[in-house]
């Protein structure tokens, strides 16, 4: 069963973020399938590696799209893609140096991502529609 499940209730109703949203989503299931064994460490660090890739671009997108078009909560959004980002960092480490807490980190950017996207994203989603943002 995968961990992350994409469902309408998720879509912003753009569709380059929808479709970065779920390749994401798909990343973190790919990390999961790996149930941190420590034979899959190389590719556990290759998988963590794309995904921090994938996220810093999805950020990009948005954050092209609140200067663009002057979204008012921009600055706040921007915090937590920058605590994750950090956490992300941190996490990238601590798998280099050996310890593949990949399933760790796969539940924890789950519980992130679908929070994210249901209560910071969709916060974006009015003022987007009214720009005709799709």
């Amino acid at each position: 069963m995968p961990l992350f499940e994409w469902t309408p209730r998720l879509s912003v109703g753009v569709d380059k973020i929808d479709a970065e949203h779920r390749c994401i989503g798909e990343l973190l299931n790919e990390l999961n399938k790996l149930q941190n064994k420590p034979s899959h460490h190389g590719e556990c660090v290759q998988l963590i590696d794309g995904l921090i890739v994938q996220i810093r671009s999805h950020f990009s997108t948005e954050e092209r799209y609140f200067t663009e078009y002057e979204y008012e909560n921009a600055d706040e959004h921007r915090v937590e893609h920058e605590r994750l980002l950090a956490q992300l960092d941190k996490s990238r480490q601590e798998i280099k140096c050996g310890e593949c807490a990949g399933l760790k980190l796969a539940r924890y950017l789950h519980v992130w991502l679908t929070t994210h996207i249901l209560v910071a994203d969709k916060a974006y989603v009015e003022f987007f529609r009214r720009m005709n943002i799709r």
